[in-house]
């Protein structure tokens, strides 16, 4: 799939394997839908000069927008419609057209559960595993689904993402054998495990500061940028908003972004 044509305008085309991911962003819905419906018959020639065979009915359509739209979203390949759904899997990530990240979240929370579960069966008190052996089985298995993809539901509201909390710090619990009433300090102390959301920032300062790196050409740390995140306040109570846009935030973010001389807003 390497001679795969070239994607111009506002269309992005990824390949993963055989799969093919074909998404559009802009503002004019009618323009938005024949850009997508002219390259999605350019695949269709595609296949068929490889002799290919696609399956309309194992595809997906998503329209990604806060606002509701009247407007029948028709897109075909090979001449059959392409059905609209109201969640889609990308790589193993649930992404919903709200962006609220619930669909994804009460997933991983009904698979928290069952390996939860299944650790309970584990501590028994009399052929039960050792804690240390319970806290290696608990980040193999429920903190690894949760760390998975935590970059973008780390926006998503407090309430979502405390579901996931409760879950893992009730397998430490588990594992360590202390009471429900145990603090969340004392928890993290005994495990020795950071809590999820500040896991997520500390990963998302490191992305940023390489990011910041091959762009200015300037070494930038990630505690340098952890500090300067958290200082101007980008890290919002409500993490739902990307960045804050009130006056006083655009106003810190302008004066923090001036110190990288080809770091610009849109960044």
């Amino acid at each position: 799939m390497a001679d795969i044509f070239e994607i111009h305008h506002d269309s992005h085309l990824l390949v993963y394997v055989e799969d093919i991911f074909l998404y559009n962003s802009g503002k004019n819905w009618n323009k938005t839908i024949g850009e997508m419906q002219e390259y999605l018959n350019k695949i269709s020639v595609w296949c068929k000069k490889w002799k290919l065979s696609t399956s309309p009915e194992k595809s997906s359509l998503i329209n990604f927008s806060r606002k509701r739209s009247t407007i029948p979203t028709l897109l075909k390949i090979c001449d059959k419609p392409i059905p609209e759904v109201k969640s889609l899997k990308i790589l193993g990530i649930i992404f919903d057209p709200n962006i609220t990240w619930k669909n994804r979240i009460n997933y991983l929370r009904q698979k928290g559960f069952k390996y939860l579960n299944a650790n309970k069966a584990l501590s028994s008190p009399k052929i039960g595993t050792r804690s240390d052996h319970l806290l290696n089985i608990i980040n193999a298995t429920i903190r690894s689904i949760f760390d998975y993809g935590s970059h973008f539901f780390s926006f998503s509201s407090n309430s979502n993402r405390q579901k996931l909390e409760l879950i893992y710090n009730a397998a430490l619990r588990l594992a360590l054998g202390l009471p429900r009433n145990t603090s969340l300090d004392l928890l993290r102390a005994e495990s020795t495990n950071e809590i999820t959301a500040k896991r997520n920032r500390r990963s998302t300062a490191s992305d940023l500061s390489r990011q910041l790196s091959s762009a200015t050409g300037t070494t930038v740390s990630r505690q340098t940028v952890y500090r300067r995140l958290g200082h101007i306040g980008l890290y919002a109570r409500r993490p739902v908003r990307y960045v804050p846009f009130t006056a006083t935030h655009c106003h810190l973010r302008l004066t923090w972004s001036r110190e990288h001389a080809l770091w610009t807003l849109q960044q």
